[in-house]
């Protein structure tokens, strides 16, 4: 069973926010999964945002050891929280650096500076520190910055 987030402090966000954070998801291009990728689902990494709305609808989980995202439902390796997804979910397929290895391909792919952008309008749609369930992140962060794999 997946513990809950150490560091959580359930913000409520307010509407507008929600709102932003939906006409966002629904700016991005579309993809028909073949939902394959489900060994993908790895350490989740979130704003605080995402966390909250995640959070209400189904709980709040952290990653078990096996660093398997507490949301996917392992007997059918479908999501579990498909609906209330954080942009990383939304966006794998759909960039030139997270390609769908099943051939899922989206109506477009975004360009490194679509996701950056995209990503600090989550952050700033927020207005907390993501949240992560994986210790590794800020090495990660550092590492895509430079260019670098971590």
């Amino acid at each position: 069973m997946s513990a809950a987030h150490p560091d959580s402090s359930a913000q409520r966000h307010t509407e507008a926010q929600l709102l932003a954070l939906r006409a966002l998801y629904a700016s991005l291009p579309r993809l028909e999964c073949q939902r394959l990728c489900h060994g993908s689902c790895g350490p989740i990494v979130m704003s605080a945002l995402e966390w909250d709305r995640l959070a209400e609808r189904h709980g709040e989980r952290a990653c078990d050891d096996d660093l398997v995202c507490p949301h996917l439902e392992r007997d059918s390796g479908l999501c579990g929280a498909y609906e209330v997804r954080p942009l990383i979910c939304r966006l794998w397929g759909a960039t030139e650096r997270l390609t769908c290895a099943f051939g899922c391909r989206p109506e477009r792919l975004l360009t490194d500076a679509e996701v950056e952008a995209l990503v600090s309008r989550v952050e700033a749609l927020s207005g907390g520190e993501p949240r992560s369930v994986w210790p590794g992140w800020a090495r990660y962060l550092e590492a895509a910055r430079h260019n670098e794999r971590p």
